[in-house]
């Protein structure tokens, strides 16, 4: 898989910005570094982004419960009894096959804030973003920890830019209309197609909006 085209890094108090000729760290850098028990945001002074790789699937499945159980009013489950709830079982499953890509955010001293990652599906096995076997869906997750200051926007913008790059047109997700990730998404350019009950479907065309 050819690497990113450019490391995107977000400094505290510049914004996002793509910064080219940054060598990424490598590729088990941050795979599983855990936050120190009292974690300071003031840490993250930039988040850098990089592939994520087999190595990274507990991470990921990390950010899956924190995307699916987000609701702070609701208690939660531990993750290994939410994550085996069927239909999020499968999301993450085989992860590594063809087509799947995703990348995690990190801070300068290596810790892991978050993952985006998208994959695509079939008619007869999908989940609830699903447009067209064509159309990859698209799931991301952010530590608490590390939500409101830009992580999110980052992830989206450089993974979206990355499916571009694959020459993909158009990705789509799946979002409950309470949850405030709705608002970046349509600022991301993701605008709602249909849907089901309170979830939305909603489709991003990589060559348009904030990419």
């Amino acid at each position: 898989m050819r690497p990113l085209s450019q490391l995107w890094v977000l400094s505290k108090g510049t914004g996002r910005q793509p910064r080219k000729g940054t060598r990424s760290l490598p590729k088990h850098s941050a795979a599983a570094a855990p936050l120190p028990s009292l974690y300071n945001p003031k840490w993250m002074l930039s988040s850098q982004l990089r592939r994520a790789n087999r190595a990274d699937l507990p991470f990921l499945e990390e950010m899956l419960f924190e995307a699916a159980f987000w609701r702070p009013s609701l208690p939660r489950p531990l993750p290994a009894v939410g994550l085996r709830r069927p239909d999020l079982a499968k999301l993450l499953f085989g992860w590594g096959r063809r087509g799947d890509t995703g990348l995690v955010a990190i801070s300068q001293s290596a810790h892991s804030l978050g993952a985006a990652w998208y994959r695509f599906w079939s008619e007869g096995d999908h989940s609830y973003g699903f447009v067209s076997e064509e159309i990859p869906e698209l799931a991301i997750g952010v530590r608490g920890e590390a939500r409101g200051r830009g992580v999110g926007s980052l992830l989206l913008r450089a993974l979206l830019a990355e499916a571009r790059s694959q020459g993909i047109a158009q990705v789509s997700l799946s979002v409950e209309v309470e949850n405030p990730a709705r608002r970046l998404y349509e600022r991301m350019g993701f605008l709602r197609i249909g849907g089901e009950g309170n979830a939305w479907t909603m489709l991003a065309h990589t060559s348009r909006g904030n990419v």
